[in-house]
């Protein structure tokens, strides 16, 4: 008898499971579907150095992928070593905007349905350097 309620426990707990795993699978397919609905066309010339390439999910963010033309900046500028030291600032700028966007759809339920944070990665054109700034599924829960 207790061999039959552990395997009814192990069986509800594997439903349920499955339950929120198609919750998380269905808001990552509705953000996607989204994507396409807007449909933007990449590569997107943001601005002189900067070009939005992608936009995928990788677990547990929304990337948009972005590459920054490094020439554009000049020989003598370090441009990975500046965002570094401008992170907070390019932080809260990026929030704003992130902000803005989530709001103009159902983008932010559906984030916080699938747990999904959000990324701008921004790849260097000539270093291959990659800078990462991350807002986790809390953060963006909360704009």
């Amino acid at each position: 008898m207790k061999n039959k309620i552990m395997m009814l426990l192990a069986c509800v707990l594997m439903l349920s499971f499955a339950a929120c795993k198609s919750e998380k699978e269905k808001a990552v397919e509705q953000l996607s579907n989204t994507m396409e609905q807007l449909g933007i066309e990449y590569p997107v010339q943001v601005d002189e150095a900067t070009l939005w390439t992608n936009t995928t999910f990788e677990e547990p963010f929304m990337v948009y992928h972005y590459t920054l033309d490094e020439d554009d900046f000049g020989e003598d500028v370090d441009v990975h070593a500046a965002m570094e030291g401008m992170e907070y600032q390019l932080k809260q700028l990026l929030r704003e905007s992130l902000k803005e966007a989530v709001h103009m759809d159902n983008t932010k339920d559906l984030l916080t349905k699938a747990g999904l944070g959000v990324r701008y990665q921004y790849t260097f054109s000539n270093s291959g350097k990659v800078k990462n700034i991350d807002f986790s599924a809390d953060e963006v829960a909360a704009l």
